[in-house]
């Protein structure tokens, strides 16, 4: 794809800076969507030095009213839209209430993704994780409270989980495609909260951001990837068993859509 528009989250470190980036020549417009101006600040000049016309809508992902907000900010139809910003291995909640996990990784992306659906011309890259395998399931009760493990890497998987169920119910229902990617256990930012003593050991064999973003790049650019696929690798994989249950699908999906109707500014 070329003269596209791209709109991506999470793009000012890590695996989305190198999406971004790998992905400048493929769009001449690409909009990150992220907490501030002063963070995206230098892949915004690089972006715009390569000739993409390259903006910033501000969004809080921990606020889906600043969610809402943002996606009635974009402009125009969009090409390509890469879920990809993310929290891990930290304790909380979101301003709405919902585990800190839960809330950024899934329900803000789930906001996002359908309030901008009627504008989507092409496809959405949910970035996921293999974590999502180590997944005992959704507690509905907990993801509507604060982190109770001590890394958030229990939460962290359920939110994994949550990505892909949405995925697979998002090709069910949108003419667009839907591609949910794993990209590698990476070393970013993403880990910079879990507590010193054990940080060492979640990222010492981690690849670098931009082979973590070898996969989203390709997801976002291939021809004839079918929609509802996840892929590793560049290959297609099977999800675990519970994300592939298209009965816990439709239920994450009417819960959550329960959770962001009140601030919907589609209608």
């Amino acid at each position: 794809m070329s003269n596209g528009h791209l709109l991506i989250t999470g793009a000012s470190t890590g695996i989305g800076r190198a999406t971004a980036d790998g992905l400048a020549e493929n769009f001449d417009r690409i909009t990150l969507v992220g907490r501030s101006s002063e963070r995206h600040a230098a892949v915004l000049d690089g972006l715009r030095r390569t000739g993409t016309v390259a903006t910033l809508v501000e969004c809080e992902l921990g606020s889906l009213a600043s969610v809402a907000a943002a996606a009635e900010a974009v402009d125009g139809t969009i090409d390509v839209l890469i879920a990809n910003a993310g929290v891990g291995g930290r304790r909380g909640v979101t301003h709405d209430g919902f585990e800190l996990h839960f809330g950024v990784n899934h329900v803000a992306h789930h906001l996002l993704v359908t309030e901008l659906a009627g504008r989507i011309t092409d496809r959405v890259v949910i970035v996921s994780s293999n974590a999502h395998y180590d997944s005992d399931g959704l507690d509905f009760d907990r993801v509507v409270r604060r982190t109770s493990s001590l890394t958030g890497f229990r939460e962290y998987r359920d939110s994994k989980l949550a990505n892909v169920l949405d995925g697979m119910e998002l090709a069910r229902r949108f003419p667009f495609a839907t591609h949910v990617v794993h990209p590698g256990v990476t070393a970013t930012a993403i880990w910079r909260r879990i507590p010193w003593p054990l940080r060492p050991l979640f990222t010492r064999r981690m690849q670098d951001p931009d082979q973590g973003a070898d996969t989203p790049v390709w997801a976002a650019t291939a021809s004839n990837l079918e929609s509802g696929g996840y892929y590793a690798r560049r290959t297609r994989r099977s999800p675990s068993d519970l994300a592939s249950d298209e009965e816990a699908a439709r239920e994450l999906w009417e819960r959550t859509e329960a959770w962001v109707s009140p601030f919907r500014r589609r209608r």
